[in-house]
């Protein structure tokens, strides 16, 4: 029987175990000599496509997803060589971070859209359960508003009282904890002096001031943080105490700071009204003869001052308005 070609090469087939098959409308040839197969035409394998990434395997946080390919494009055949290489891989996903919002306990809590706000008349507890990662909380802390005076007869009417300061953050970061919220009172008013408001703070950190105390010998409205009230600009005119925004201009009371954190429009800490008349800044307590009005409760407003021998009115009480994100 005559010899056949395997690779270009010649044998001979006087074994007679020489067979064929077909692959892929191709024939292809062997021969089995000393037990030994070798095929004329060997089909080397070859990668598939990869498929596509499947499911992440978290959805925040960090990750892993994987792909797929198979030695069939073509499957070795024939003596022909596997493929190279790995049959998988992988790559990171959703690396972001989970979503984590606040909850918490303690004071009066409403909800302003996605909002929780609690609001704080009285020192109390504030305890975070969670701690979100979503922008931290905000906050409004107010001292209470001092007392004002009456005025001295014959010399001038009383001065206003002083707002109690305001300390604001729109973004405080928080930890899994309680804290100790305190809410200052207003300062009692008299004939010649009204008392300082109480200070307000959370964990004895985030403090805001009460409004300075007043006499009838100063004529002037009590100091609110830095600010001091206006003085009199002649006889018988005190000065308003200072409001949270400034100082008070003769006898009006110092304007006040406004704040959305409770889901709607407010203002704080203005100073009470001095002399006959004046006007108190928002919060404060008015001008009354003999006795002056109060300052607005939780709203730290300063108290207006009385009339020459009336008492001065009380200091409004302080305020804290803690607010985050919750959904």
């Amino acid at each position: 029987m005559a010899g056949i070609k395997i690779n270009n090469v010649l044998h001979n087939n006087s074994s007679g175990d020489i067979t064929s098959a077909t692959y892929n409308g191709q024939t292809v040839t062997k021969i089995i000599s000393d037990g030994t197969t070798v095929w004329d035409k060997p089909i080397n394998g070859g990668w598939s496509a990869w498929s596509g990434f499947g499911t992440c395997s978290v959805t925040c946080g960090g990750g892993t997803q994987s792909r797929t390919r198979t030695c069939s494009n073509p499957s070795p055949a024939y003596g022909g060589l596997a493929c190279s290489g790995s049959t998988s891989e992988s790559q990171s996903c959703n690396t972001h971070s989970c979503v984590v919002f606040t909850a918490a306990t303690g004071g009066s809590i409403t909800t302003s859209g996605d909002y929780k706000v609690h609001t704080f008349t009285g020192s109390s507890t504030f305890t975070v359960t969670t701690a979100g990662n979503q922008g931290g909380i905000s906050y409004l802390v107010v001292g209470g508003g001092s007392g004002a005076t009456g005025g001295v007869g014959g010399v001038n009417y009383g001065a206003g009282g002083g707002g109690g300061t305001s300390n604001y953050s729109a973004s405080y970061t928080e930890s899994a904890q309680a804290y100790t919220v305190t809410v200052g009172g207003g300062g009692s008013g008299s004939l010649h002096t009204g008392a300082a408001g109480g200070s307000s703070s959370i964990a004895g950190v985030n403090t805001a001031g009460g409004g300075g105390a007043t006499t009838s010998s100063s004529r002037t409205g009590g100091n609110n943080d830095t600010y001091s009230g206006g003085t009199n600009t002649g006889f018988p005119h005190a000065g308003g105490g200072a409001g949270g925004g400034g100082n008070g201009s003769s006898y009006n009371g110092g304007s006040a700071l406004t704040n959305s954190i409770s889901g709607s429009s407010q203002t704080y800490a203005g100073g009470g009204a001095g002399g006959s008349g004046g006007s108190p800044g928002a919060q404060g307590g008015a001008f009354i003869v003999q006795v002056g009005g109060n300052g607005v409760t939780n709203r730290g407003g300063g108290a207006g001052g009385g009339a020459a021998n009336g008492r001065g009115g009380y200091g409004g009480s302080g305020i804290v308005i803690i607010r985050y994100k919750f959904q």
